[in-house]
């Protein structure tokens, strides 16, 4: 967490965090800030964005996973029908009826 006044009289603010499993670091920072009452409300909005952003980037999504198991499977040697099927299978019974259609394969 940093306050810094610019010499132009902005100040800059910075917050970054790294991950206690995976280490991976995430980092923000917003610059010319008029007020230092600002810079320190900012701050905090940053805190809770670099949070989200590292629960993002650790927690993959479960239409990520299907797609990344498509792939794996492509090269793995499975043939692309056979991967069609379960694809399909696994998109009917995991996610709902209503977003499918943004699942289908081309």
């Amino acid at each position: 967490m940093t306050i810094k006044q610019e010499k132009n009289g902005t100040f800059t603010v910075r917050y970054a965090k790294r991950h206690p499993v995976s280490l991976q670091s995430v980092g923000l920072l917003r610059k010319g800030i008029k007020t230092k009452a600002e810079a320190a409300r900012v701050e905090k909005e940053l805190i809770v964005a670099v949070a989200e952003r590292l629960t993002r980037a650790v927690i993959p999504t479960w239409s990520q996973c299907v797609e990344e198991w498509q792939e794996a499977a492509r090269t793995g040697g499975i043939c692309e029908a056979t991967i069609s099927a379960y694809r399909k299978c696994l998109l009917a019974h995991t996610i709902p009826l209503c977003r499918i259609s943004s699942f289908r394969s081309t």
